[in-house]
């Protein structure tokens, strides 16, 4: 993932979760395999997504007045920017002033940061689009969450 050189300065945290742990996650086999399956991504291509300076530009953006099509979204994929993740300004926020509500919880109990579920989740539409699979069976972001944390979070 890469993310622009102001966004950078602007959100220090979210610059610093997305090099650093997001990076980590090409390691687990387990996110990997359902990036594959959900987001029609091969294994390398991935690895390669959730490695920092590949895969999708991720934008910071005001996400609460329908520009997704929802009242409010936690993040948002347009097929018309095929290159780009969408965040909501409102959740990196959270996550740069260190805010309770940053975090969600699994079906299992484990807290997850809702910006790291929704930039995998945007992750999987991403991939549909660049394979040019059309995912039938139902969401795909929904379904790898409910996949990988036993329900959709955020």
């Amino acid at each position: 993932m890469r993310m622009l050189v102001a966004d950078r300065r602007r959100y220090p945290e979210l610059y610093n979760y997305i090099k650093v742990q997001v990076s980590k996650l090409k390691r687990i086999n387990r996110i990997v395999r359902a990036l594959e399956t959900y987001g029609s991504l091969t294994a390398v291509e991935a690895r390669s997504a959730l490695s920092w300076g590949g895969g999708p530009l991720v934008v910071v953006r005001a996400l609460s007045a329908g520009q997704c099509g929802v009242p409010a979204a936690n993040g948002c994929f347009s097929a018309a920017r095929p290159n780009e993740i969408q965040i909501s300004r409102f959740r990196v926020n959270q996550l740069e002033n260190a805010s309770p509500a940053r975090f969600d919880r699994t079906q299992a109990g484990k807290k997850v940061l809702i910006v790291g579920t929704t930039l995998l989740h945007e992750l999987c539409h991403y991939g549909n689009k660049k394979s040019g699979t059309e995912y039938a069976e139902g969401e795909a972001g929904v379904d790898f969450e409910t996949a990988l944390y036993g329900r959709n979070t955020g």
